[in-house]
């Protein structure tokens, strides 16, 4: 080992400041089983997506569709299409990485959600607070042509799942 790799490697150890890394995976519903034909691959799919829309029906701040219409670094704006939870307004924006911190300092994670402004999508969405909306990870979050599969599962478990009239529907 050179003096010059020993002297760095002390310098990390001693002063440097490590921060761990998170990589995004997400599987839902495990591997699938050989032998299966394209038809049962589809249908098993389906199901693993529909029990994940049931579960998020639970745990999501919201859930709705909308078209992108202005984005900045850290925030993308929507116009609200259709809601299936969340009691969202008309407009309201949704945390979108990279994030900046309190600190300045700025990360990105493979998690993260890019959007483009024009594009319609749906969105699972986590929050504290109408304020603090941002995208869950590891959902069906994306642009909405793709989604149609999801949209008639919303459409129908939303209503049995959900009481009308309560904040989150």
């Amino acid at each position: 080992m050179t003096k010059a790799w020993m002297l760095a490697a002390a310098v990390l150890v001693l002063g440097g400041s490590w921060t761990p890394a998170e990589a995004c995976s997400c599987v839902v519903g495990g591997p699938m089983p050989p032998g299966l034909t394209e038809a049962e691959r589809r249908e098993r799919t389906l199901e693993n997506t529909r029990r994940q829309v049931r579960g998020l029906l639970d745990s999501a701040y919201a859930i709705f569709s909308g078209e992108a219409i202005a984005k900045n670094l850290n925030t993308v704006t929507f116009k609200l299409d259709k809601s299936w939870k969340g009691g969202l307004p008309a407009e309201f924006q949704v945390a979108s990485g990279p994030f900046t911190h309190p600190d300045g300092s700025v990360s990105i994670s493979s998690c993260d959600f890019t959007f483009t402004v024009g594009q319609k999508y749906l969105v699972f969405a986590k929050a504290s607070t109408i304020a603090a909306v941002e995208g869950m990870p590891c959902t069906p979050t994306g642009e909405l042509k793709y989604a149609a599969d999801v949209v008639a599962m919303l459409n129908e478990l939303a209503p049995k799942l959900l009481k009308p009239g309560s904040p989150a529907y």
